[in-house]
C-alpha cells in the first residue's frame, strides 16, 4: 500500500495519520511502517481545525436534551435517507431516543448480529441484539409510520471476508482499532445490501449513523481535560470506507462531530462538575468506585479524600466514575438495569467472533492470525500473540481477558482540550 501526500476530502473528519508533515494516511499500520522507514515522528489527527479553535472553558448554556435535539436535526437536515444502527447499549440508544423525542423521522433502524455462525442468540454479539434491541425497534415502530426496520446476519461477509479483495494479505490496513472479522465486514454492508444501493443510484444521499462515543474526561491536578481516541473503526468508520469515500455514501458519529462541537463540551463539564463535588453516598457505589476495573475502562476520574475527620496521614484515594455513572450523567433517559454485555476485553480475539475463531484448521483463520502475528511486530506491540490456534477460542479469550496489554492496540490520541 503507498501512502498518499497531504490532501483534504470530507472523510477526514474521521481522522488521518500524519507522518512528518507532509504523508497522509487513514491507516494506523501503515503510518507506523513509514514512520518507521523514514525515521518521521507519526500522529494522528482529528478535526483539530474546529477543536483548538473552539472555547471549552466555557460551558455551553444549552441543556443537553437541547444539544442532543440540535444534532439529531442537523444530521436529518443534511441527508436524504438516514439509518440509525442501533445494537440496544447505552450509546445508540440514545441517538435513537435524540430523534424519537424530538419528532425527527428516522428512514431506518437496523441491528446486526450473528445468528447463523452461533446457532444461538444466546451469544456476545447476538444476546444484546435479541433481549434489547429488536424488542425496543418494534415497540417504537407502533408509533413511527414509515420507518423500516432491517436485521442483517453478518455470518456470510464474516464467513468470506478473507477471500474477499485482498483481505487475506491485507485486512491488517483495514482497521486502526478493532482486528476482529465482524469489525470490517460491517464495512461492507453498504455494497452488499441492495437496498442502500439502489437507494444510492437514484441519487439519494445515504447516510449510517453511529453511536461513536463516550466523553473521556481526565484530570491533570487540578484541572480537567477532554480528548479524542483514534478508535473510530471500532464504531463503524474505518480506513477502508475512508479510502474507498464513495458518493452517496456517508457517516455520521453522532457525539464526536466537529458539526457540534458544543455537544461534547457539555457532556465533558458536566461530568467534570461531578467529579469536583461527588455525593458523599455515592462514593463507592454503582456510580463511583475505587476500582478502576469496575469502571469498565471509561477512564475518568479524581482523586477525592475519603476521611470524615481531619486525620494525620490520611490518603487520597483515586475514585472513578463507573460505566452506569457516566451513563447516568450523559444519557438522562438510559435505564442503567437494561441488559447489555459491555464491551469485550479484546479487539483481536474477541467473542463476538467465537463460531467463526473454533475454526481452528480453516484456511481464513490461518491467514487470519498470520496477519496479526504480522501486526504485533509492525506495531512492537509487548507480549506474546499465539502461534498457532489450535487451543481454540476459550484458551484465547483467557489470554484476552488475563492480560489486554498483550492482545490489544494501543490508542492515539488528540490534543487535550481544557475544560478549566
Amino acid at each position: 500500500m503507498q501512502p498518499t501526500l497531504l490532501t483534504y476530502s470530507r472523510q477526514d473528519k474521521f481522522g488521518y495519520y500524519l507522518v512528518g508533515n507532509e504523508i497522509k494516511t487513514y491507516s494506523k499500520v501503515e503510518a507506523i511502517e513509514v514512520s518507521n522507514r523514514l525515521r518521521k515522528p507519526v500522529r494522528w489527527v482529528f478535526n483539530e481545525d474546529v477543536f483548538l479553535n473552539f472555547d471549552w472553558k466555557t460551558e455551553p448554556t444549552e441543556t443537553l436534551e437541547e444539544l442532543y435535539a440540535q444534532r439529531a436535526r442537523q444530521i436529518r437536515e443534511q441527508y436524504d435517507y438516514i439509518v440509525v444502527w442501533y445494537s440496544g447499549g447505552a450509546d445508540s440508544h440514545n441517538v435513537l431516543q435524540s430523534f424519537i423525542k424530538n419528532d425527527i423521522f428516522v428512514d431506518e433502524i437496523a441491528q446486526f448480529h450473528s445468528h447463523d455462525g452461533d446457532k444461538t442468540w444466546d451469544s456476545y454479539l447476538n444476546a444484546e441484539v435479541e433481549k434489547v434491541a429488536i424488542p425496543v425497534t418494534k415497540e417504537l415502530l407502533n408509533t413511527m409510520p414509515g420507518t423500516k426496520h432491517r436485521v442483517v446476519d453478518l455470518t456470510d461477509l464474516v464467513g468470506n471476508l478473507y477471500g474477499t479483495d485482498s483481505n487475506a494479505h491485507d485486512f491488517i490496513y483495514m482497521s486502526n482499532k478493532v482486528f476482529a472479522p465482524n469489525q470490517l465486514a460491517r464495512t461492507y454492508l453498504r455494497e452488499r445490501i441492495a437496498d442502500y444501493q439502489n437507494l444510492i443510484k437514484s441519487g439519494k444521499r445515504v447516510c449510517f449513523v453511529w453511536g461513536a462515543d463516550k466523553v473521556r474526561v481526565h484530570q491533570a491536578g487540578d484541572r480537567y481535560y477532554v480528548h479524542f481516541l483514534d478508535f473510530i473503526d471500532a464504531y463503524g468508520v474505518g480506513p477502508r470506507t475512508q479510502q474507498l469515500n464513495r458518493d452517496g455514501e456517508f457517516d455520521e458519529l453522532f457525539y464526536w462531530s466537529p458539526d457540534c462541537p458544543k455537544l461534547v463540551a457539555k457532556q465533558a463539564h458536566l461530568v467534570k462538575n461531578y467529579l469536583l463535588n461527588p455525593p458523599a453516598t455515592e462514593i463507592n457505589s454503582r456510580w463511583l468506585s475505587n476500582s478502576l476495573e469496575e469502571t469498565c475502562t471509561q477512564w475518568t476520574g479524581r482523586r477525592i479524600l475519603l476521611q470524615s475527620s481531619p486525620t494525620p496521614g490520611t490518603e487520597d484515594q483515586q475514585m472513578f466514575i463507573t460505566r452506569d455513572g457516566l451513563h447516568r450523567i450523559i444519557y438522562p433517559d438510559w435505564d442503567p438495569d437494561t441488559f447489555t454485555l459491555g464491551k469485550p476485553a479484546s479487539s483481536i480475539f474477541t467473542p463476538r467472533d467465537g463460531w467463526w475463531l473454533k475454526d481452528t484448521n480453516g484456511d481464513f483463520q490461518k491467514k487470519y492470525l498470520a496477519g496479526i502475528v504480522k501486526l504485533r511486530q509492525i506495531l512492537g506491540l509487548p507480549g506474546k500473540t499465539p502461534a498457532s490456534m489450535d487451543y481454540g477460542i476459550e484458551s484465547m479469550m483467557t489470554i484476552a481477558n488475563g492480560d489486554m496489554s498483550t492482545l490489544n492496540v494501543r490508542p492515539m490520541y488528540s490534543p487535550r482540550y481544557w475544560l478549566n
